[in-house]
């Protein structure tokens, strides 16, 4: 996420500030608090926007799933069976399309692993 690389090149770029290491750990746990802070945030403005009865801020989500997931039907269902049937078809980029597909199934299955403990 975009905090923690800012947090560890704050880390970084302030390091040779620090007298100690207890101040330097002072300083981590601060910065990790505000990330905490920051993530619980995103969670509840994520919340109440998937709540929303409005199509046009609760669905965008859906609509990128159902998009990526139409991408990658047409790659590998579609798009094979027209040209097995002599009709042209050309190929869409994966390469921009799959960082879409993982992020949306959270990362590899890690949205699985939060059904299996019931989040």
């Amino acid at each position: 996420m975009i905090i923690d690389t800012l947090v560890n090149a704050g880390l970084k770029i302030f390091g040779g500030f620090f007298t100690s290491d207890e101040d330097k750990r002072k300083v981590e746990l601060a910065l990790a608090q505000l990330d905490a802070q920051m993530r619980a945030g995103q969670i509840e403005i994520n919340k109440i926007e998937a709540s929303n009865p409005s199509l046009w801020v609760s669905g965008w989500r859906p609509f990128i799933g159902w998009c990526s997931g139409g991408g990658v039907m047409y790659e590998y269902i579609v798009r094979p069976l027209l040209v097995a049937a002599s009709i042209h078809a050309p190929p869409i980029d994966t390469s921009s399309l799959y960082p879409l597909v993982m992020g949306m199934l959270g990362f590899g299955g890690l949205r699985t692993l939060e059904k299996f403990k019931k989040k």
